[in-house]
């Protein structure tokens, strides 16, 4: 067989909760909620401390390669990763079609 390798970076960047809440809600997942989770149709209060007001939502870059570059990928998605935080002049998109 061949053999793959993997690298990846996973990042937390913060998000409003009322912006959590409107993707679950709009969502069809059915599964367990957090106790905190307003149920459907309830309104958020500004002053219920029991939301939250930032939520941190993982996010991974993952990397599949036939060669074992490790440092070479992990230096990849951490410059990926600082560029789709800055006002880059190019889509994200086009920055990892330039790369192979």
């Amino acid at each position: 067989g061949l053999r793959m390798y993997g690298a990846s970076l996973m990042v937390w960047e913060d998000v409003e909760s009322k912006v959590v809440l409107d993707w679950v809600r709009n969502s069809d997942y059915e599964g367990k909620l957090p106790t905190w989770f307003p149920g459907p149709g309830a309104q958020i209060d500004a002053n219920d401390e029991a939301v939250p007001e930032i939520l941190f939502m993982p996010k991974a870059l993952c990397v599949l390669s036939h060669y074992p570059f490790h440092n070479a990928w992990r230096t990849f998605l951490q410059q990926l990763y600082r560029i789709s935080l800055s006002l880059a002049p190019l889509p994200i998109e086009r920055y990892i079609a330039n790369f192979t």
